[in-house]
C-alpha cells in the first residue's frame, strides 16, 4: 500500500493545553491512502487499473481498528473514475469495456479465473461456487435462507461478457452441487505497478472534498479529578457527514484526549486510558495509603469511566497487600472493578479493569517484571522422561502446573513430536492436570522425540515459562 499522507502524533511544551491544541492533534489522526488492486486472475480478465483510496481516523492509538471511508477509482483512459464500492465497479460500462478481447466466459477454466478475480473485489476467496444456465454465468458469493448474493454475468454467443448484474435472487433454479474455484484466493500480479503521481494527486483532492467531517473538544473540569492527576482531560468527537439516498446524515465517534507532561494521547475506551501508562505517569503526585484515599481514586475514575453503582464505590474498597479493589460491577458470584497496584510509598504502579479473583491478583502482580512466579510444569505420567515401548503400545501423558500462574499469563501448551509441530491446547483458562495421549499409530519402530511447551502469549517458542521432554524407543 501506498501511503500518500502520513500524520504522526503530538507533543508540546509543558504549558496549559488549550482547544485549539487538541484539535490540532485530531486533525494530525487524519490519513490519506491509496493502494493499487490487483491478482493475476485480474489482469487475466481485464485491463482495468483500479486504486481503492481510503481516508482514516486513527482515533485509538492501542487499536489496530480505524474509522475509514473508502472510494474505489477506475482508471478509464486518462480520467479516474470514483466509485462507491466494488459493486458499482463490477457492474459498470467501464468495466465491462475493460474486458479484454481474448477472455472468453466459455469453459469452466474461464470461470474459475473469474470468481478468483472476484476476490479482489469483495474479499471472499473460499464463496460457495459458481454454475451456467445457458448463455448466463452465476457466481454465487453468499447463502443465507433465501438470500443468495451472487453476480450474473451475461454472455453472448461466443462468450464475451456484455452485462454484470448484482442481485440477492436467483432467476434460474440452482443446481444442487455447484463448480467451484478450488479454493482459490485471487493472487497478486507478479508486476510491479507504481501509483502515477498525477493520479495520486487526483485521489487525494477527490477524497479531500468527498470526505465531509469535523472535530469537537471541550475540556472537561473536575474536582475528584483534579485531586489526583495534573492531566487536562477533553472530551472530544469526530462527526462525519455521511449520504443515502440522496440524504444527509451525522454519524458521530466520540475520543477521550489526554494532556499531561507535554504530550497528547487520544483513546476510545475508557478503561484504555485509566490504564495507560502517560496517565498512570500522571498520578505520582497521589498517594494511596489508606480505605479514605483510595476512595478519593475511585471518584476520580469515576469522572472518566461512570459506573452504574453511582455513590456505592464510595463503599469500602478491599485491599490485597498491595492491590487496591475498587468495585464497578457487582454481580452473585464475582464483582468487577479496577486492580490498582501501588508501590511501597503508594504511588499508583498499574490499573486494570477485571473481575475479582485470585487469577486476576496475580496477573496484576506480574505486570511487575521483577515479581517471580514457578509454573512447576513437570511431568507425572510416564514417571520417567526415558521410556522403551513395544510396537502398537500407545503412550499416555499428564503434567501437572500451576495452572493459576498459566492463566494469569495467559499461557499455551504446545505439543511437538519429533521436532514438529502436531497440537496444542489454548483457551481463556486451561486446566491442571494436562492429558494427553499418543497414539500407536506415530509411534514406529526407532527413537522419537515428545515435548510439551508452556508458551506465554504471543511470544515464541524460543524462551518457554516451561517445558517436558520425553524420549521414546520403540522396539
Amino acid at each position: 500500500m501506498c501511503a500518500l499522507i502520513v500524520f504522526g502524533s503530538s507533543s508540546l511544551a509543558q504549558s496549559k493545553v488549550t482547544d485549539a491544541d487538541v484539535l490540532a492533534h485530531l486533525e494530525a489522526t487524519k490519513q490519506l491512502s491509496c493502494e493499487i488492486l490487483s491478482s493475476e486472475d485480474l489482469s487475466s480478465v481485464s485491463s482495468a487499473l483500479l486504486y481503492k483510496g481510503s481516508v482514516q481516523f486513527h482515533l485509538d492509538r492501542n487499536s489496530l481498528h480505524d474509522d475509514s471511508e473508502g472510494t474505489i477509482f477506475m482508471k478509464d483512459g486518462q480520467a479516474l473514475l470514483p466509485f462507491s464500492n466494488f459493486v458499482d465497479v463490477l457492474t459498470s460500462e467501464h468495466f465491462i469495456r475493460s474486458i479484454k478481447d481474448d477472455f472468453k466466459l466459455d469453459n469452466v477454466s474461464a470461470a474459475e479465473k473469474f470468481q478468483s478475480m472476484l476476490s479482489v473485489f469483495d474479499n471472499k476467496p473460499y464463496a460457495k461456487g459458481f454454475f451456467q444456465s445457458e448463455d448466463n454465468w452465476y457466481f454465487i458469493r453468499s447463502e443465507f435462507f433465501d438470500d443468495i448474493e451472487h453476480y450474473k454475468v451475461v454472455t453472448d454467443g461466443e462468450g464475451r461478457i456484455t452485462a454484470i448484474t448484482y442481485n440477492h435472487s436467483l432467476d434460474v433454479d440452482m443446481p444442487d452441487q455447484l463448480s467451484k474455484a478450488g479454493n482459490r484466493p485471487g493472487k497478486k500480479a507478479n508486476d510491479c505497478h507504481i501509483i502515477d503521481e498525477k493520479d495520486s494527486l487526483q485521489i487525494v483532492d477527490y477524497l479531500n472534498g468527498q470526505v465531509k467531517y469535523r472535530f469537537e473538544v471541550v475540556e472537561k473540569f473536575d474536582e475528584h479529578f483534579q485531586k489526583v492527576s495534573d492531566a487536562q482531560l477533553f472530551n472530544g468527537m469526530l462527526i462525519l457527514t455521511e449520504s443515502e439516498e440522496g440524504m444527509n446524515y451525522e454519524v458521530s465517534r466520540p475520543v477521550i484526549v489526554m494532556a499531561y507532561a507535554g504530550n497528547l494521547i487520544h483513546l476510545t475506551s475508557e478503561r484504555a486510558l485509566l490504564k495507560d501508562e502517560l496517565f498512570i505517569r500522571s498520578l505520582k503526585k497521589y498517594v494511596v495509603k489508606s480505605s479514605d484515599d483510595a476512595k478519593v481514586l475511585a471518584d476520580a475514575l469515576a469522572t472518566i469511566h461512570p459506573t452504574e453503582l453511582g455513590d456505592q464505590i464510595a463503599a469500602e474498597p478491599r485491599v490485597e497487600d498491595d492491590i487496591w479493589l475498587l468495585t464497578w460491577e457487582k454481580d452473585d458470584e464475582e464483582d468487577a472493578g479496577y486492580l490498582v497496584k501501588v508501590n511501597e510509598k503508594g504511588w499508583v504502579e498499574y490499573i486494570d479493569y477485571s473481575v475479582f479473583n485470585e487469577t486476576s491478583i496475580l496477573k496484576m502482580r506480574m505486570k511487575d517484571p521483577d515479581y517471580k512466579v514457578s509454573y512447576d510444569f513437570a511431568l507425572t505420567t510416564p514417571v520417567n522422561s526415558k521410556v522403551d515401548l513395544k510396537k502398537g503400545d500407545s503412550l499416555p501423558v499428564s503434567i501437572q502446573f500451576n495452572a493459576m500462574a498459566a492463566n494469569a499469563r495467559g499461557a499455551w501448551i504446545l505439543t511437538r513430536f519429533n521436532g514438529k509441530k502436531v497440537g496444542m491446547r489454548a483457551g481463556t483458562s486451561i486446566e491442571s492436570p494436562f492429558n494427553d495421549e499418543v497414539p500407536d499409530k506415530v509411534l514406529t519402530k526407532g527413537n522419537h522425540v515428545l515435548e510439551y511447551l508452556l508458551l506465554p502469549n504471543g511470544k515464541s517458542t524460543d524462551n518457554p515459562l516451561g517445558i517436558v521432554k520425553i524420549e521414546i524407543n520403540v522396539n
